[in-house]
C-alpha cells in the first residue's frame, strides 16, 4: 500500500475543501474510514449511507478535542447569512456560525404540513439571495447553488420532497450551510439534529448517553436474586425458577440471564413512561367521575330525601286505601236490609260458627236446637207435629232413619200415612242436595263479582278526591 499523509489516520475528522464544485463535496465533514489506494482516503459523509473517496490534499484535520476552527480555519465568519423560510412567512432570522465545523446552522421545526421550503440571504438582503437550480431542490438530487444576487424568485429548497428526509410533524431539523474560504455558498444539506451532532463526533467518543438515574440493579437476573425467595413446604409443587427452567427445556443448573444492554433499559424506560402517563390518565377519571357523581354520604351524614320521598308515598296509598273502605261500608249500610248481617260480620260467623252436626256429621254454618243441621231440624220438627217421642236420639244417626228403626222395633203398621211421611222425607233430603249444589256454584260467581267491583273502584280517581279519615 502506497504511504500516506502521516498527519491523517483512521476516525480522524475532517472537512472537504478545494473539490470541484460539481462534487458538491466542499465543506462537507465526516469521519476517515481508511485509506483507499494512494494519497486517497474512504470518508464516511454526515448524514450519507455511502462513503466517499476523497484526495488527502483535499481534506482538512478537524480538531474535536477543542472548540477550535480547523486547521486553517477562522474562528470568525467570513460573512453572514441569514435564512427565510415557511415556518414563519419568510422572516430574516440569522444562522449561527460554528466555529468548529466552519459552516452557518439553523435549528427549524416542521409544520403541520410536513414539509418546509427556505431560502439563505447574505447581509439580510434579498439582492444578495442563494438558491437553487430549481424549485423545491434537496440534498440529494445533485443541484447547483446560484447566488449571492436578486434572483431566485421560483426556486427554493424544501425539506421533506424526499423520504430520506424523515421530515415528520414536530421535528426538528438542522439546516447546514457549507462555504469556502472566502465565505461563498458551497453547499447546503440538512438532517436532524440529534443525529447531525452524533454524525459529527469521532468515533472513539461515540457513546450511548448515560440515563438521568443509575438503575438501582445491572440487570433483571440481578433484581430476581435479591428478592426474597418463597419457602415451598409441599413437595407437590416447585419453584418457580425450577418451573420455568423445566418449561423451557434447561438441564438441572438454572441459566442465568445475559445483563441488560443500554437499548434494553432505553426500552425499559419508555415502558414505564408509557405506565405513568398512563395512571395519570387514569387518575384524572377518577377525579371526573368523583366531581360528575358525588358520593351520597357527605360529611358522616347521609342524605335521607329518598326515604322520606317513599314513606309519604306509601302514606298516600293507604289513606286512599282507607278512604275506599270507609265508602263501601257507608254504601253497605244504607243498602243492607233490616237484621241483615253485613259483609265483614258474616264473613267472621261463617269462620268461627263452622261445625259437624250432630245427626248427619256434615259441616254446616247453620245450627239449631243442640246443634243439628237446618235439614236435620226439619225433620225433627216434622216428627214432633206427627206426635212421635224426641226424648230417644241415636248416636249418629239421622232422624229418618231413626224413625225407621224405632217403627221396626214397634212393629208399626206402614199404612198410606206412614208411607207419605217417608216419600216427603226422601223428597226434602233432594231438595236440600239441589240447594247446596246450588249454593256451591253460586257463591264463587258472587265472590267474582265481588273481587271485579271492588277492582274497579280502586282505578277510579274519585277516591282521591275523598277527605282524610281523621
Amino acid at each position: 500500500m502506497a504511504p500516506q499523509d502521516d498527519s491523517l489516520s483512521v476516525g480522524d475528522t475532517v472537512v472537504v475543501s478545494d473539490m470541484p464544485e460539481d462534487t458538491g463535496l466542499n465543506g462537507t465533514m465526516g469521519v476517515l474510514l481508511k485509506p483507499v489506494g494512494k494519497g486517497r482516503w474512504a470518508l464516511k459523509v454526515d448524514g450519507d449511507e455511502k462513503s466517499k473517496v476523497v484526495p488527502t490534499p483535499n481534506l482538512q484535520k478537524v480538531n474535536v478535542k477543542g472548540s477550535g476552527p480547523p486547521a486553517g480555519g477562522s474562528s470568525s465568519a467570513p460573512a453572514k447569512y441569514s435564512i427565510v423560510g415557511t415556518w414563519d412567512d419568510w422572516e430574516p432570522q440569522e444562522m449561527l456560525w460554528n466555529s468548529r465545523f466552519q459552516h452557518f446552522e439553523f435549528a427549524a421545526t416542521i409544520g403541520t404540513d410536513g414539509s418546509e421550503s427556505f431560502k439563505i440571504l447574505q447581509n439580510g438582503d434579498w439582492d444578495g439571495c442563494v438558491y437553487p437550480d430549481r424549485k423545491d431542490a434537496c440534498p440529494h438530487d445533485n443541484h447547483k447553488i446560484h447566488g449571492p444576487d436578486d434572483g431566485g424568485l421560483n426556486e427554493e429548497w424544501t425539506i421533506g420532497v424526499h423520504p430520506s428526509d424523515k421530515a415528520t410533524v414536530g421535528a426538528r431539523i438542522k439546516i447546514v450551510l457549507h462555504v469556502s474560504k472566502d465565505g461563498k455558498p458551497a453547499r447546503v444539506d440538512w438532517g436532524h439534529a440529534q443525529e447531525a451532532e452524533q454524525a459529527r463526533m469521532p468515533v472513539e467518543a461515540r457513546k450511548p448517553a448515560m440515563p438521568a438515574e443509575e438503575p438501582k440493579y445491572a440487570d433483571r437476573a440481578e433484581e430476581q436474586r435479591s428478592r426474597p425467595r418463597q419457602k415451598f413446604t409441599d413437595g407437590l409443587f416447585k419453584p418457580p425458577e425450577a418451573q420455568a427452567n423445566i418449561n423451557s427445556g434447561g438441564g438441572q443448573e438454572r441459566q442465568q440471564a445475559q445483563p441488560a444492554s443500554w437499548d434494553q433499559l432505553a426500552r425499559q424506560e419508555d415502558v414505564e413512561d408509557v405506565e405513568r402517563k398512563a395512571r395519570e390518565r387514569l387518575m384524572a377519571r377518577f377525579a371526573a367521575a368523583a366531581e360528575a357523581d358525588p358520593l351520597a354520604i357527605e360529611d358522616e351524614q347521609t342524605s335521607w330525601a329518598d326515604e322520606v320521598e317513599d314513606r309519604q308515598r306509601i302514606d298516600r296509598l293507604q289513606q286512599v286505601e282507607m278512604n275506599k273502605q270507609r265508602y263501601r261500608r257507608s254504601v253497605e249500610e244504607a243498602t243492607r236490609k233490616p237484621g241483615e248481617l253485613s259483609k265483614d260480620e258474616a264473613a267472621r260467623q261463617m269462620q268461627n260458627a263452622t261445625r259437624f252436626c250432630v245427626e248427619c256429621g256434615k259441616m254446616t254454618a247453620a245450627f239449631f236446637g243442640n246443634g243439628v243441621c237446618e235439614s236435620c231440624w226439619k225433620v225433627w220438627e216434622s216428627l214432633e207435629k206427627k206426635g212421635e217421642p224426641t226424648d230417644v236420639i241415636p248416636s249418629n244417626l239421622p232422624a229418618g232413619l231413626r224413625i225407621y228403626l224405632r217403627m221396626k222395633k214397634s212393629q208399626m203398621k206402614e199404612g198410606p200415612q206412614r208411607e207419605g211421611d217417608a216419600e216427603e222425607a226422601e223428597q226434602e233430603v233432594v231438595r236440600e242436595r239441589k240447594i247446596r249444589s246450588r249454593r256451591t256454584v253460586e257463591r264463587p260467581k258472587k265472590a267474582a263479582a265481588q273481587a271485579q267491583a271492588a277492582k274497579d273502584d280502586d282505578e277510579d280517581e274519585y277516591w282521591d278526591e275523598l277527605p282524610l279519615p281523621k
